[in-house]
């Protein structure tokens, strides 16, 4: 694969340079500034290319954005910088960049991002492959109060596409379902935002969070005067605020059920009236729902009017929990980690093998919120460079029986037709995981679950 590689910091270019060419074997073009690149990559598509941010005359932003306008997302722009802020990665991923990499470059996440690339081309370009099974590995979205998002499996890659599609028509309403933590207010404000500079006001409500009498209230607002304690000059609504733009329903299915019908009749007469009001007040605003609740089956056992389901449920995504996606596990971690330490301005961390393996093998109870937590978690105790599988011990005590058993991490056995023994077995494995840890038999025995005195022993040296 041709690699362009823009740096005005020689010695920075070179050893980029000697990994791609020495240890991937691609082939690789240096230059020194963005404005020598410019010859090249306007004459030339490079699959890749990684370019500094902060340079005299252009930048790597400017890089991005040329390379937008004359191949797309034909050619991938990594960005790197020694300044990293958050809000510069936010702008690089906003303009198209691939992805972004504080300096001094992490050697290994360079290397799954050109795997990555190198199998979406193969993919793309194999002549029995179709259309609509072409990888595309990642999707990244920035939302307002949210940040950015990634997405690696194929079912959110389509819930994004369809989510995107439906914010081009706010007269359909949309339901959201997934347990807690899958994502579904992320999804609400890319169905409200779009890919685009949303200024419409995006109103959101808890529906289980608000105290059934102070519902009618808070969701149609109140007139002057209409009960003791009541503003002066009345309040308006969480409807009539989200004039023009989105409300978000969310927990939908915890909404008292005198509440229902008054819905179902705002929805339909596209008006209200204010609590102890007369006028009415015209409403035209795109209804987002969402439950971690079968909304269905809470109809079929009369827990939910059926009409004011078959209302809203023009459109329905579903997010599947994080055990059912794990492929978005790893990038979903390795995002969070680089957006808490672009906003603590720590280094980044490297998460290690082991630990990828822990986090991609736990089943998330609680999904990406869970995830973040714990990633987060772990970069504020933790003073290391690299994230590793202890760090995430406290897991097991706060959900007992969710560990990963054997049989989660995925490997297979030929058992032979004589006799096997099992000490054997037992020995081969530690000293497997003994390499692991570069003979490090504290780590070992750590990860292992057992004491240093029986690693020993499994190891014969006692």
């Amino acid at each position: 694969m041709n690699i362009l590689v823009i740096d005005d910091e020689r010695m920075v270019s070179e050893v980029i340079a000697d990994f791609l060419t020495l240890q991937l074997g691609h082939s690789v073009t240096v230059c020194s500034s963005a404005t020598e690149a410019e010859a090249l990559y306007k004459r030339e598509l490079f699959p890749l290319i990684i370019s500094d941010i902060c340079m005299p005359q252009l930048t790597g932003m400017d890089v991005v954005e040329a390379v937008r306008k004359q191949w797309g997302k034909r050619s991938n722009i990594v960005l790197i910088t020694g300044h990293a802020k958050l809000e510069t990665a936010l702008q690089a991923l906003r303009l198209g960049a691939r992805d972004y990499l504080p300096k001094p470059v992490d050697i290994n996440r360079l290397a799954d991002i050109v795997e990555t690339i190198e199998t979406e081309m193969q993919q793309a370009s194999a002549p029995d492959e179709k259309p609509q099974t072409v990888c595309r590995h990642q999707r990244i979205i920035t939302l307002p109060q949210i940040g950015t998002v990634s997405f690696s499996s194929s079912v959110m890659i389509e819930n994004v596409e369809l989510a995107l599609k439906l914010h081009r028509d706010r007269s359909i309403p949309v339901i959201l379902e997934g347990e807690t933590g899958t994502g579904k207010e992320i999804f609400a404000r890319l169905i409200h935002y779009g890919e685009s500079e949303e200024e419409r006001p995006f109103i959101s409500i808890n529906c289980s969070a608000i105290s059934p009498h102070l519902f009618e209230s808070e969701l149609f607002g109140y007139a002057p005067g209409s009960f003791t304690g009541a503003h002066r000059k009345g309040k308006p609504g969480k409807l009539e605020l989200a004039r023009g733009g989105t409300i978000f329903l969310d927990e939908i299915g915890d909404l008292p059920a005198e509440m229902q019908p008054k819905l179902l009749k705002a929805i339909e007469d596209k008006m209200i009236y204010r609590v102890g009001g007369l006028e009415p007040v015209p409403l035209d605003v795109r209804i987002i729902a969402a439950s971690n609740k079968n909304l269905a089956q809470l109809a079929a056992d009369g827990l939910f009017r059926s009409d004011l389901l078959y209302r809203i449920n023009t459109s329905k995504i579903t997010l599947p929990p994080l055990r059912e996606r794990r492929s978005d596990i790893l990038e979903l971690a390795r995002l969070f980690a680089q957006r808490y330490a672009l906003t603590k301005r720590e280094p980044m961390r490297r998460i290690t093998p082991e630990a990828e393996l822990f986090l991609h093998s736990y089943d998330w109870p609680g999904n990406i919120r869970q995830l973040r937590n714990a990633i987060e978690r772990a970069m504020l105790i933790y003073e290391s460079p690299e994230i590793r599988p202890e760090f995430f011990a406290f897991l097991h005590h706060e959900a007992a029986g969710n560990k990963p058993t054997v049989a989660d991490w995925v490997f297979t056995v030929s058992l032979p037709k004589t006799s096997l023994s099992l000490y054997e077995i037992e020995e081969t494995l530690c000293r497997k995981v003994l390499q692991l840890f570069d003979g490090n038999k504290t780590q070992t025995a750590r990860y292992l679950g057992i004491s240093n005195n029986k690693l020993r022993r499994i190891l014969k040296e006692m």
